[in-house]
Formats: structure tokens, sequence, C-alpha cells
């Protein structure tokens, strides 16, 4: 069982009973480091995706996953701010959110669909009652 908490403001202590194994994906994610003092090891936040991607089923306490939701939050608000700088506009069609405005290409619209889930939490699109 592996456990990630929140330390420091922003890092990331990576809490595991021994095991070689583990030891080794470990010492394999960049920037870690091992704190001496408190016997622990430490990876900073900018390293999630590789913590999460060695220990998939990682049990994420509460406080480190309010980090991960915000910094997700404001990455799905710096997309929809960069959609609407080209006046690209994110239009709810009958449950569907569709990117509407000159240059929308599929491949747009992909990448919108990837990040539905943030767009519709954070309330970050129109409201079409006219479909």
């Amino acid at each position: 069982m592996i456990k990630l908490y929140l330390s420091d403001g922003n890092k990331i202590w990576i809490w595991f009973p021994f095991n070689r194994d583990t030891l080794a994906l470990v010492k394999n994610l960049p920037d870690r480091e091992y704190d001496s003092d408190r016997r622990r090891w430490l990876a900073p936040f900018s390293a999630l995706p590789d913590i999460l991607e060695a220990f998939p089923h990682a049990t994420i306490e509460p406080e480190l996953q309010a980090m991960i939701d915000a910094d997700q939050g404001e990455s799905v608000r710096r997309f929809v701010d960069s959609l609407a700088m080209f006046k690209v506009s994110l239009i709810d069609r009958g449950g569907e959110i569709v990117a509407e405005g000159e240059g929308v290409s599929p491949v747009l619209q992909e990448e919108v669909d990837k990040r539905v889930d943030g767009i519709r939490a954070l309330g970050l699109f129109q409201y079409s009652p006219s479909y």
C-alpha cells in the first residue's frame, strides 16, 4: 500500500512499507529526494504524473487531492480562456459541450471532450435553450 501526502506546501511525501521493488520505482522518479531526518521520500508536485504512473493504485490523502483538483481546475480555466481569445465559445447543446466559432475543428472538439468534466464542474460554458 502506497500513500501520497502533501508535505511542506508543495511536495509530495511518498509513504510505503519497505519493499525493494517499490524503492526502485521511487528512486526512478524525477527530482525525488530522501529526507534522512524524517526517513521519508519526497518529490515535487510537478512529478505527480510520474508518481501516478509508477503507482496507479496509490491512496491520495485529502489535502493533496484538493491541491490536485485545484491545479486541474486552473488548467481547464487556462484552456477555456485561450479559446475565448480566439472567439471560440463552449455551448451546451442538449447535454453535449460543443465548441463554436471560426477555426473550430474536430481536433479542437476532441480537446474540449477531454476536459468536459472540468468544464462542467467549473460552469465554463453557455447553455443554449434553443437546441
